[in-house]
């Protein structure tokens, strides 16, 4: 049996920390990652162009289609509804699970549902987030998770945090974590 051929669409996005990459399949977010910082972007409103950040977010997304044996697929930049479900994830009320589409195991799943109920100006533990899975002692495994997540800045992992106030790890670097976190926690409107 063939496999259906999936529309990976992609974008480049300016957001109040830190460019990021994000690609969507059926109006789902798939990944997402940020790029080299070092890049001039030039003019426009879209940063659906060809340069170093783009070229950066295309590997990545690549890297993780491979990882997960996607291998049938059609990548089509498009900013506008690109940028359409990532407003609709930072205008959401409810949990926003239908705006994503997660590759990972079972716990990994659980964990990355869990911390898309952190809202913006909260945080939790990591111990807190491990009793919201049912998984009371499993802080270090609740950190692997987290670390393993490939939607960036959309799932909020940066907004889990060591019981004693210290951000703790991030995938992504401890500065934007912690620029993240000054950001959203100073009450200003967050919006990628």
């Amino acid at each position: 049996m063939e496999e259906k051929i999936r529309v990976i669409k992609y974008a480049l996005l300016e957001t109040v920390v830190a460019d990021l990459f994000v690609a969507c399949v059926e109006h789902k977010i798939i990944y997402s990652s940020f790029v080299d910082q070092d890049h001039v972007l030039g003019n426009g409103g879209s940063f659906c162009i060809v340069n170093g950040k783009m070229s950066i977010g295309i590997a990545g997304l690549r890297e993780f289609l491979l990882k997960n044996k996607l291998f049938v697929y059609e990548l089509e930049p498009d900013y506008d509804s690109v940028k359409k479900i990532v407003d609709a994830i930072a205008e959401a009320n409810d949990t926003p699970y239908s705006h994503f589409w997660f590759y990972g195991t079972k716990f990994q799943q659980q964990v990355w549902f869990a911390v898309v109920k952190v809202r913006v100006g909260e945080t939790v533990t990591y111990g807190q987030l491990a009793e919201m899975v049912g998984c009371s002692n499993g802080r270090r495994a609740v950190a692997n998770a987290l670390a393993a997540n490939n939607i960036a800045m959309l799932v909020p992992c940066h907004r889990v945090i060591r019981a004693d106030g210290d951000p703790g790890g991030y995938r992504w670097g401890m500065a934007l974590k912690k620029q993240m976190l000054d950001f959203e926690l100073n009450g200003e409107k967050k919006s990628p």
